[in-house]
C-alpha cells in the first residue's frame, strides 16, 4: 500500500465513523430523552419518600432498585484566596493540591530557559495525523 492509498483509506474510515456516530446519536436521542424523563420522575418519587432525608432514599422492587447517589463538583472560584488558605498551614493543607502542572506554562518555560523546571519528568512522542485534501 502506498502513502496515497494509506491516507485515502484512513480518511475514508474516519469519515465513515463520524457519519455513523452522528446517525447513531440522532437515533438514540429519543431514548436518551426518555431516560432523563424517567430519572426526573424517579428523583421526585425518591425525594417524596425520603421525608427530607435525601441520602436515605431508595426504592426496591422486583424489577430493580432506584436510589440517589450524591455527587460533588469543586471549582476554583478565587485562586489567590485558596492559595493563601493552603499557605497558612501548608504542612497540613498541601493534601488539597495535586501534582498536576500547566503544560503550556512548562512548555513556555522550557522554550525560554532551554531547561526543564526541577522536579518534572517530561515525555514526548508523536501522533500520526491525517487531513483531507483542501478544496
Amino acid at each position: 500500500m502506498n502513502a496515497q492509498d494509506l491516507i485515502a483509506q484512513y480518511i475514508k474510515l474516519r469519515n465513515h465513523i463520524a457519519k455513523r456516530s452522528a446517525e447513531h446519536a440522532a437515533e438514540l436521542a429519543p431514548y436518551t430523552a426518555a431516560l432523563k424523563a424517567i430519572e426526573d420522575a424517579g428523583s421526585k418519587m425518591l425525594i417524596e419518600q425520603s421525608g427530607g432525608d435525601e441520602g436515605k432514599a431508595n426504592i426496591v422492587t422486583p424489577a430493580g432498585t432506584m436510589y440517589r447517589k450524591r455527587w460533588t463538583s469543586i471549582k476554583m472560584a478565587d485562586r489567590a484566596t485558596f492559595f493563601r488558605f493552603i499557605g497558612d498551614d501548608f504542612p497540613v493543607r498541601q493534601k488539597f493540591l495535586t501534582a498536576a502542572v500547566t503544560k503550556s506554562e512548562v512548555e513556555e518555560y522550557i522554550e525560554i530557559e532551554k531547561a526543564v523546571p526541577p522536579g518534572l519528568d517530561i515525555s514526548r512522542g508523536y501522533n500520526t495525523l491525517f487531513n483531507s485534501p483542501k478544496g
